[in-house]
């Protein structure tokens, strides 16, 4: 289980899989973890199946640019520290981030999970690329953000790994939430 207490959420993540270290830099990225075997596609390459927590801010997206955070009493220590969330939304995120070859989304709908409203995406990269994959994405909008869970799987692959992936999905819930808002913390513990 991937459990968040700063945004307040948790998600299940698949048996066996190994979570991912994340670089200083992809402080949108708050979760990654990998398929724990690789799976052949039909050309022969290995490819392993990934899961990304990404999270977009609600103060973030009102704004322009990225989120640079003010100098006030409450953060005294932060002044000039700029926090890095360079994306507002999934589709904004998967164009400026995902160089995997020519993707396009075939699935955008609205739904609910547990009560919390959730956009569904799904996106087939199936141009100048190796192997055909698929991208599926479900967006979590909560109170203050929204939270992206997204898996890459081979397209060839997609009906063995089906269930796992929307089990996963499904399982988002909210969580208690222990401090401050992660947009109130300090450039200390960023």
């Amino acid at each position: 289980m991937h459990e968040d207490s700063s945004w307040g959420f948790k998600v299940k993540v698949p048996s066996g899989w190994e979570k991912i270290p994340l670089k200083v830099n992809e402080r949108w990225i708050i979760g990654k973890y990998m398929c724990d075997r690789s799976y052949v596609g039909e050309e022969g390459w290995n490819h392993k199946p990934d899961m990304k927590i990404v999270v977009f801010p609600e103060e973030v997206k009102k704004k322009k640019g990225s989120y640079e955070a003010k100098k006030t009493e409450e953060n005294a220590d932060t002044e000039g520290f700029e926090i890095k969330f360079k994306y507002k939304s999934y589709p904004d995120y998967l164009k400026g981030n995902f160089a995997g070859g020519g993707w396009f989304f075939s699935l955008e709908e609205e739904g609910e999970v547990a009560g919390i409203k959730v956009t569904r995406y799904e996106a087939k990269v199936e141009k100048l690329v190796n192997q055909k994959r698929r991208i599926i994405a479900w967006v979590y909008h909560l109170p203050d953000a929204d939270i992206a869970v997204s898996f890459e799987v081979l397209e060839v692959r997609y009906r063995k790994l089906k269930g796992l992936v929307y089990g996963a999905l499904k399982s988002f819930r909210l969580a208690e939430r222990t401090g401050p808002s992660p947009m109130q913390k300090t450039a200390a513990t960023l």
